[in-house]
């Protein structure tokens, strides 16, 4: 049985900085009809491996249905395709957001396939690697099967999580899938937290009620065994007086007596303001 290293959005600033340090180019790839959720992952993907200097560029290559530009903020403008079909210089299509340069999709585009086939990627990977630069390649699994630059790795953007069975249909470095949680859900939809019992607070009520039972049962008990004594005692005959006396002694009277019982019961953002200018390939 296949298993991938689980990458849950909450552990990404821990988890991602080690698996794309050496890497120059890496895909990342959306597994989910929810390209919002995926391009949101994408997103802080590049600003986790930008946030300590490194040179980051996020290029979106979902080129039917791009979403980067709304994630990031960013209006339609020109991008990828501008720059491979037109001639439009990398450097006009990349805009620094937060640290991070965003290449949006740009035009419609007839032909993905040859965007994803272009010889320029080959020269902008080895550019990146040069320059110590990361170029991430956000793109489906279409787009990563003609891509002409083979990757560094690849990481899988799946809310859901995949099977043991997936594959990326590339021999390429597959360095792990970001998801919601780390366990799948159980039906459809988002993964939702499992739903707890409150097991633990009842055996701590258990013992109190034991207890309480315990002494009330107690006092019942030393209560009948008071009245029983206050009732041997009215039975028993007061003493004869003395016969030299003609005073009469009192009779002791006898009660129970009252006691008094108390029972207590008392859980960066990191702000560039100093960002270093897109690497720029001097091959490409």
């Amino acid at each position: 049985m296949t298993t991938f290293r689980q990458l849950p959005l909450s552990r990404l600033g821990h988890l991602v900085p080690p698996l794309v340090d050496d890497a120059a180019l890496v895909a990342l790839m959306p597994v989910t009809d929810d390209l919002q959720w995926a391009a949101k992952a994408a997103w802080d993907i590049a600003r986790i491996a930008a946030r300590d200097g490194r040179r980051v560029a996020l290029v979106d290559l979902c080129l039917e249905h791009p979403a980067l530009h709304e994630i990031t903020g960013l209006a339609s403008t020109e991008g990828i395709v501008d720059a491979f079909e037109y001639g439009v210089s990398l450097n006009k299509a990349a805009h620094e957001v937060t640290g991070v340069f965003i290449i949006p999709a740009g035009s419609d585009t007839a032909n993905p396939a040859e965007v994803y086939g272009h010889a320029r990627w080959r020269k902008l990977h080895a550019g990146f690697r040069s320059e110590g630069a990361l170029l991430l390649a956000f793109l489906p699994a279409s787009g990563l099967a003609q891509l002409a630059a083979d990757p560094d790795g690849v990481i899988v953007l799946a809310p859901e999580g995949v099977t043991a069975e997936f594959a990326i249909g590339r021999d390429v470095p597959l360095l792990g899938v970001v998801r919601d949680r780390w366990l799948p859900s159980t039906g459809g939809g988002r993964i939702s937290p499992p739903m707890t019992v409150p097991v633990v607070a009842e055996p701590r009520r258990g013992p109190r009620v034991v207890l309480a039972a315990l002494l009330v049962a107690a006092l019942a008990v030393g209560g009948w065994a008071l009245l029983a004594r206050a009732r041997e005692s009215a039975l028993v005959a007061p003493p004869p007086p003395a016969p030299h006396s003609l005073s009469r002694s009192p009779i002791p009277s006898v009660g129970p007596s009252s006691s008094r019982h108390t029972h207590p019961w008392t859980r960066p953002s990191l702000t560039r303001t100093d960002s270093p200018p897109m690497p720029v390939c001097r091959h490409s």
